[in-house]
């Protein structure tokens, strides 16, 4: 009986931990629509980047906090403020405390993918919404019929 609790227990950590991987990358898709949808005016990235930094480092200690629980250890508010300075310095720091040296290098390797499938997603999703504002100029010369 023991044992599937403990493997629901695991099933709904892992859960969990997808669900913040996946808020991390919804951050990014939200921060180039919202970005898109709000036009030029300085002030405004200024607010929307800053926005974006604090979610996402949100974002990355809740998934933290979650892999950490999953492996019996913990980390303290230290990390937290560490990785609100410092974020890439401290989660590899997290990787390799967590899993050890080559597990912390497989670790940094899968963030790395990770950090690129979130840049091709953001990339295309930034392209698809300069095509429908026409940003690129690609449909200067078409003219709606009026």
């Amino acid at each position: 009986m023991e044992n599937g609790s403990t493997e629901t227990s695991h099933t709904s950590q892992s859960l969990n931990k997808r669900f913040a991987l996946l808020s991390i990358a919804g951050v990014f898709l939200v921060f180039y629509f919202v970005e898109w949808f709000a036009g030029n005016p300085e002030a405004r990235f200024q607010l929307i980047d800053f926005a974006f930094a604090i979610f996402f480092t949100i974002a990355v200690f809740f998934w933290c906090q979650l892999d950490a629980r999953e492996r019996g250890i913990s980390v303290g508010t230290g990390f937290g403020i560490a990785l609100l300075i410092l974020s890439p310095v401290a989660l590899m720091y997290y990787f390799f405390r967590s899993r050890g040296f080559k597990g912390g290098l497989v670790a940094i390797g899968w963030m790395l993918l990770f950090a690129l499938a979130i840049i091709l997603a953001s990339s295309i999703e930034v392209i698809i919404l300069s095509l429908f504002s026409d940003r690129l100029g690609f449909f200067k010369d078409m003219q709606l019929p009026k």
